[in-house]
C-alpha cells in the first residue's frame, strides 16, 4: 500500500493509506492535501472521545465530495481494545468523490445543542 505521512499544525503525525481491499483512501488526522480521484472513497479519521457528545461536522457544502451515511455516528478505537466512552479514539466519516477539481473542506469539533466550536481542521482536496 501507499502511505504518505506529514504532520498537522499541531505537530500531530497524520498518514493517508491506500486501501487495496476495497477503493478507499484511509486519512488519519487533519491533512494539509488530500488528492484522490473521481469514484473514491476517502475515509477521515478524526481523534474523537466517544460519549462526550462532541462530533466533527462537515462545516457548508462542498460540492466535490458527497457525505456517506453522514446521519450515522461512527468511531474506531485507538489501538486494538475495544472502544469505552470517555476514551479518545476516532470519528470515522466517509466521503465519496464525485466532481473533479480542487477546494477545501472545513470540520468542526463541537456539540450541535452549543455554539461554541472546541477544534477545527481545513483540508484542501484535489479530486482528478
Amino acid at each position: 500500500p501507499l502511505i504518505l505521512a506529514c504532520t498537522d499544525n499541531s505537530g500531530v503525525s497524520s498518514v493517508q493509506q491506500k486501501s487495496a481491499a476495497k477503493d478507499t483512501l484511509l486519512v488519519v488526522g487533519c491533512q494539509e492535501k488530500i488528492n484522490a480521484t473521481v469514484g473514491k472513497i476517502i475515509e477521515i479519521r478524526l481523534e474523537a472521545i466517544q460519549g462526550t457528545g462532541y462530533q466533527w461536522l462537515l462545516k457548508g457544502e462542498f460540492p466535490l465530495l458527497e457525505p456517506i451515511q453522514s446521519d450515522v455516528l461512527r468511531y474506531a478505537p485507538p489501538d486494538a481494545n475495544e472502544a469505552m466512552p470517555g476514551r479518545k479514539g476516532f470519528q470515522i466519516l466517509e466521503f465519496k468523490a464525485v466532481k473533479k477539481g480542487e477546494g477545501q473542506i472545513q470540520l468542526e469539533y463541537r456539540r450541535t445543542f452549543e455554539k461554541g466550536i472546541e477544534k477545527t481542521c481545513t483540508m484542501k482536496i484535489v479530486v482528478e
